[in-house]
């Protein structure tokens, strides 16, 4: 039965998944992108707004860095839907995947939270910022 393997798979996984994502929440550093943006250098592009156009020579990346990034952007925005699969089945993952699904959520938006951290989540990180839980 397919959907038996499945839940194998997560169940051998269970316990390296919820080691790793502690030891992520325990060492990640809470960040804001307002903070590393330099939007002194920033300009309107053509569009909308009028701005000139864009070209390849007014980047400083180097063309694998900004293939990563928009893969990055495609991948991160689409979170949700690649872990719909974990949440749909019956498991004790949900609380953990909605959380690793903020988490990637977080350099997108200042001021970000963990909604997986409230106390009805039933999903405990070993260290949470009083700044990083929402109420």
């Amino acid at each position: 039965m397919p959907g038996t393997q499945a839940v194998n798979v997560r169940l051998e996984l269970g316990q390296e998944i919820s080691r790793l994502l502690d030891r992520h929440l325990c060492t990640a550093r809470e960040w804001f992108p307002h903070q590393w943006v330099p939007w002194g250098q920033g300009h309107d592009f053509d569009g909308p707004l009028g701005g000139i156009p864009w070209s390849e020579s007014q980047s400083q990346l180097p063309r694998a860095v900004r293939s990563a990034l928009v893969v990055n952007l495609l991948t991160e925005d689409n979170l949700p839907g690649y872990h719909h699969a974990l949440l749909s089945g019956p498991s004790e993952e949900g609380p953990m995947m909605r959380a690793l699904a903020q988490d990637g959520d977080s350099g997108r938006r200042a001021g970000s939270r963990w909604p997986g951290s409230r106390r009805d989540s039933g999903w405990r990180p070993c260290s949470m910022k009083p700044s990083s839980i929402r109420s």
